[in-house]
This record gives C-alpha cells, structure tokens and sequence, in this order.
C-alpha cells in the first residue's frame, strides 16, 4: 500500500513500475528494459447530492443520494462512506454546522459504483437533526409544511488541477408536506349522559401520542355551564396510533348539578358543546381551528307499537328516544313494563337498541291466551278481546323531567283492507239451461260466470256485491248485480250472472267486488277482467 498525497497527481499521470530481475539476467539486457510498468490519467470527478422525493409526509421515506466515484475505493467490492465525511443541513431557513455520519448514524449504502444511498423516515431524520443542530425544544412535527436542505462539498472537483484544488457545493432540498386535519364527532346529536368520540386523523401529528396531543393543547372541550379549563381535563383517551396519526378520544357528558365528579363534561338538558382541534398546520403550512359541535338535547321517548294483535302471537315493542342512547358505539337497552287487561301482573321487558347509535330500542313478546303460561320470561296474558298496556318510564322528557308514556294495544285479527281475493285465471263460463261449461257465448244465451273469490279474513265473513259490467269497443252494454256472502278465512267459485249480449263480437267483462252497490268500497286490490267472444 502507498499512500500519495492527493494534490500531486491530480490531472496528471499515475504511473506504476515493476523492476524484474530475473529479466535482466536471462536476456542480458540492462537498464530501462527490465522495468514492467503502468499508466493511467488521474482526473477527480464532482460529486452530486440528490434526494429523491420532492415532497414527502412525515412518515415516508426520504432516500439521500451521494453520486461520488471518487469514493468508489474497491471496483470488484461494496464501498462504504468513511465515518468522518460531512454534510450540512438547512431546516426552515435554520442551517446547522457540518455534521459528520458518524453523529447523524446515517448509513449510506452504495447501490452501483460510486453511487451511495440512504434512506431514511423524515421523522427520523428531523429528530437526529433537531439534536445535532441542538434544537432544543424542538420536535419532528414542528417542521412539517417545511423544506429540509442537505449540502455536500466535494473537496477535489473535475475543476482541480495539480497546481489547484477546486471544491464544489452540490445540495437538494425535499418538503416535508402538512395537512389539513380531519375531525369527526360522534354522535353529533346527543343526550345529556351520552359518550361523545372524537377522532382525529392527521399525518403531522406521526410519533405523537394521544398525551403528548392533549399536553401540546390542541383539543378543547367547553360548554354554556363549563368553561374550557375544566371540561378540556374531563377528557379522556379512547385509542390511537402514532405511526399513522390517528387517534380517538372520549368525553363523557353529565347533567348539570351542583355538585360535580370529576371526568365528566357538565352540560344543561339543551346545550351546545364546542370541540376545539387547533391543528399546528394545515395544507397550507398556516395554524388553523377547527371546530365541530354536538347539539345535546332532550326529547319525550315515543312508543311504537301496533294498534291490534291477534291472539296467540308474537308483538313487536319498540321506543325511539335520542337521551336514551348513551354510548354511539355500544348498543344501549331501555326497559318498559307490560300487562293486560286480562292479568294485572306488570312484566318487565328489556329492549335492547337496534343498532349502534340509533337511538331506537326494541323487543318481541309472547302474546298468549293460555293462563297456564303466565309468569314465563317475555309472555304476556293477553286472550282475544283483551288488551295490553305498555309504559315507559322516561327519565327526561322534552323538557328535561320524568313522563310516563303509554301505549295500548287490542288483542283480536286486525281489520284487513281487501278482504277479497278472486282467482280470475280460474274462471269458467256455465250455461244456466245445461249446466255445461262453454268457452265462447251465443247472441242472447243465458250464462253464469264461477270464479274462485277468497276470504282472507279469517274471523268475520264478508257479505259484497259483485257487480259484472260488460263493455264492447270501451263502452259498457250491460251490468247485472249479484250478492254474495263467503265465510271466514274460506274460498267459494261465486256463480255471477253475465248479461245478455245481443251482437257477435268480442267483449271486455269486469267483475268488480264491492261492499254494496251504494257505497261501492273495493274489497279487492283489483276488479276481475275477462275477454268473451260472442257468436251467433
């Protein structure tokens, strides 16, 4: 190994000469011609800082490259840079004394020949800055919206001589990007015993945790009865993720009293209250407040049930109440109680939310005419001709004070609308002298038209008049009524009289099902249609 120093062969020759003796003895030759030599033109390169990202988030890598093939030591194996070499960085205008790698722990590996790279996180990189730059006081995230400089001097550039050494500075910058944050508040509507979420999402915030959050100030709680100071500490830490910058806290809200426990958000029965996230840096790079509300009120519960069940069946209990709903993201349960007009004994049934943050609670139960089963879990006494009572206990109504609210239920078949339900795909033509079914009709011959008619009520029987209108070209040519009377729940073929046609052709029929030829109420959801061709 021979060490020579730098500035005396720089853009001149390298030259390596080799004396071979046994050479000189063989061929009997002296001098010059037993030296074995080399040559080779010595001319420095410079150096190239780049950095590969332009922009980058405070988690994201940033790779720094080192283009410097005067550092390519050994051609045929992997170069590291030396310990001792320097570069400077420049941070929001603030430039900071050379620092070597050695103090920085950057590990530059070389990628090709002369090439080194080093990637490292931005935040990783503002922190080893930030304590070799001494910046006390300072954090990673108090740089975001802000560019990183790093400079490299090539101490020998392609501009050195042997006479002169030229240096060259070569320097990249990349920004750390801000952004805007994101806040959302759950539920946004709320009782005065609700557990109220905030979740924050904001990538500036990455290697923060949900404390340092609070200790830093940028989230405040107030409302119209407590001020920011005590409601702020009534904060508490749900969840988060520092390597992502997501977190999730939690208030918990409580009427007001006068005397007050701690870890509570105090508020009035209808109140407002103001969520403060002041995000150190939006998109823009500038400070700004963002502020969400959640409107707390409270409302009178209402109780939805039917106004008729039938017996031996199962009945749906359903309250709505937004005060009820004490936690958006569990499934909160009320309790109401039930009883009968048949059995005084008063049930009490749990309903459970339909859903998080629905603010509705609802159960099934039994509705049984058997006695023998009173006093069985979610079973109601309730025979046919009963009725069932249901109550709720409403701790805070529309203006903040207790209420029962009632409901009642009857216990018989519920009315139906179109009680009903003709079968016209299975009608048939019958001649009234024979007695034979026909498929098309002569001028004047006398026919009944059977056609299946369903009762779909299955207590009562339904007594209607059929009224049978023929039409020819759209224009009725003749009606004829009947009366007709079918049991409960039963299917009858109703013979209906046709009226007597006096032209070939061909004819539209409706049958239409009425209450009575007065009032003329459907008792179907439609009339019957049929197509009858007349002949002579």
């Amino acid at each position: 190994n021979v060490t020579v120093p730098i500035k005396s062969i720089i853009g001149g020759l390298l030259r390596v000469e080799y004396v071979d003796p046994l050479a000189t003895l063989k061929s009997g030759f002296t001098g010059l011609e037993n030296v074995v030599y080399d040559s080779t033109p010595f001319q420095a390169s410079t150096a190239k800082l780049e950095i590969l990202q332009s922009a980058v988030e405070l988690g994201d890598t940033i790779t720094i490259r080192l283009s410097e093939p005067d550092l390519d030591k050994y051609s045929d194996d992997t170069d590291t840079l030396p310990s001792h070499l320097e570069l400077t960085f420049e941070i929001d205008g603030t430039k900071c004394e050379p620092i070597t790698l050695g103090d920085l722990e950057a590990s530059f590996e070389e990628v090709e020949p002369g090439v080194f790279e080093w990637n490292v996180t931005a935040y990783d990189l503002l922190d080893a800055l930030i304590k070799a730059c001494g910046l006390s006081g300072k954090r990673p995230n108090d740089y975001v919206g802000k560019y990183i400089k790093v400079s490299y001097e090539d101490p020998v550039s392609a501009m050195s001589t042997l006479k002169n050494l030229v240096s060259a500075t070569t320097s990249d910058s990349v920004l750390v990007k801000s952004h805007t944050a994101i806040v959302e508040v759950t539920p946004e509507e709320a009782g005065p015993y609700t557990v109220v979420y905030i979740n924050i999402t904001d990538p500036d915030l990455v290697g923060l945790t949900a404390q340092d959050i609070l200790d830093a100030e940028y989230l405040k709680i107030s409302t119209s009865v407590q001020g920011a100071e005590e409601a702020t500490g009534a904060i508490l830490i749900d969840k988060y993720d520092v390597d992502k910058g997501t977190y999730v806290f939690k208030i918990r809200l409580h009427l007001y009293e006068e005397t007050q426990k701690t870890g509570y958000v105090y508020v009035d029965a209808h109140d407002t209250v103001a969520i403060v996230y002041k995000d150190p840096a939006d998109e823009t790079g500038a400070a700004k407040a963002i502020v969400k509300y959640v409107t707390v009120r409270t409302e009178t519960g209402t109780i939805e049930v039917p106004s008729t069940v039938a017996p031996d069946s199962t009945l749906t209990i359903k309250v709505k109440d937004l005060d009820m709903d004490k936690d958006p993201e569990l499934m909160d349960r009320v309790t109401v109680t039930v009883y009968s007009s048949a059995s005084p004994i008063r049930v009490a049934i749990t309903l459970v939310e339909t859903g998080v943050n629905t603010h509705e609670f609802a159960q099934k139960i039994i509705v049984t005419s058997d006695a023998a089963k009173i006093g069985e879990p979610n079973t109601i006494y309730a025979p046919a001709g009963s009725t069932i009572y249901v109550e709720y206990e409403d701790p805070l109504n529309a203006e903040a004070e207790e209420e029962t609210v009632k409901a009642e239920v009857e216990v018989g078949v519920p009315a139906v609308e179109y009680p009903l339900k003709p079968a016209a795909e299975k009608a048939k033509l019958i001649d009234m002298e024979t007695g034979e079914e026909i498929t098309t009709v002569k001028v004047g011959q006398m026919v009944f038209i059977y056609i299946p008619v369903a009762n779909l009520n299955n207590v009562s029987e339904v007594t209607f008049t059929a009224i049978v209108v023929a039409y020819k070209d759209g224009v009725p040519v003749g009606v004829t009524p009947s009366y007709v009377r079918i049991g409960p729940g039963a299917t009858e073929s109703i013979p209906v009289s046709l009226p007597i046609l006096r032209e070939p052709g061909t004819y539209t029929v409706k049958i239409y099902l009425w209450s009575d030829i007065v009032e003329q109420k459907p008792l179907s959801t439609e009339p019957v249609e049929l197509t009858i061709t007349v002949t002579e």
